[in-house]
């Protein structure tokens, strides 16, 4: 049988002053996506553990945030750049 490792999902929105950003790079590990034009992002099946997940987009500032992938939940975080 093949057992997979325990694995969740981040999501959120990128904002700068209230607004979205869109086209922001969100990583999480060895795993990146970019958000959607309201600011939104997820990373699906995301190992389980602890992380430093961050979101960048040129001429903006960096945000990164502590996050702990738990298994078989959603983990939300949000960033203001």
């Amino acid at each position: 049988t093949c057992v997979t490792a325990p694995q969740g999902t981040i999501e959120g929105y990128v904002t700068s002053s209230g607004m979205p950003v869109a086209g922001a790079l969100v990583k999480v590990g060895g795993y990146a996506t970019s958000t959607d034009p309201t600011g939104y992002y997820r990373i699906p099946n995301v190992p389980a553990g602890p992380y430093t997940a961050s979101a960048a987009k040129y001429g903006y500032n960096t945000a990164s945030s502590a996050a702990t992938i738990n298994n078989g939940a959603t983990t939300v975080v949000n960033f203001a750049l």
